[in-house]
């Protein structure tokens, strides 16, 4: 899963305009939910230079770093679909 979450990082890189992951919102949530801490950064980069301050896509990143700290402090994984049901908030289905 590493292997392919660093892939999916670098198709983000390359797009000639970060602001386009607005458009790929759910690969970009999903493939971050599984991002090992060391990825993790990564995510955060392209999350600012997207410059999404609200929207789906802000959203989306919430839901990544909800899943990031709840990994850190469970027992048990933590993925996606948990997260949204805590929140009662279903972004990635709008």
């Amino acid at each position: 899963i590493a292997q392919t979450v660093s892939e999916a990082i670098l198709v983000f890189q390359v797009l000639r305009d970060q602001r386009l992951l607005s458009s790929v919102v759910w690969p970009f949530c999903i493939v971050g939910c599984l991002a090992q801490p060391e990825q993790q950064p990564s995510f955060r980069d392209l999350f600012t230079m997207a410059e999404a301050t609200e929207g789906t896509l802000a959203e989306a990143y919430r839901v990544m770093e909800e899943c990031w700290k709840a990994r850190k402090s469970r027992t048990s994984d933590c993925d996606w679909v948990s997260v949204m049901n805590e929140r009662g908030d279903y972004v990635l289905l709008r």
